[in-house]
């Protein structure tokens, strides 16, 4: 549910378009309805909180990022939106696909990485 000046609307669809979104509100049914909401604040219900030891991806930022045998690669500078997987940027020069992410700690703040040979030493050329 969202709120839109403090009206109530239901998404009803939602899809992307170059760099932004259309998206369709439940009572919003004309192209006039539409315009008289530009400028609105909106807001969205709040989301859920997540099972025990999870994190969301912008809680990454900021973790230390070590690989299976312990040995520090970075801290987490950013998650860089990537159309294959989301990329690790550490503060190393290091990017890591979140597919080789195979732990992660949120009280520690630690991200466990398992990346093929010679990924590290790709970009920290070594």
């Amino acid at each position: 549910m969202w709120k839109i000046d403090n009206t109530e609307h239901e998404v009803v669809a939602a899809r992307r378009q170059g760099d932004r979104y259309i998206v369709k509100l439940d009572g919003v049914d004309d192209r006039g309805a539409a315009e008289a909401l530009r400028g609105a604040t909106v807001v969205g219900d709040q989301l859920g909180a997540l099972p025990e030891g999870e994190m969301w991806v912008h809680e990454l930022v900021g973790c230390r990022c070590v690989d299976t045998t312990g040995a520090e690669l970075g801290t987490v500078d950013a998650v860089q939106d990537n159309p294959a997987h989301d990329l690790l940027v550490l503060d190393s020069g290091v990017l890591i696909p979140m597919v080789f992410v195979t732990n992660h700690d949120a009280p520690a703040r630690v991200v466990t990485v398992d990346p093929p040979d010679g990924l590290v030493e790709l970009y920290l050329g070594a």
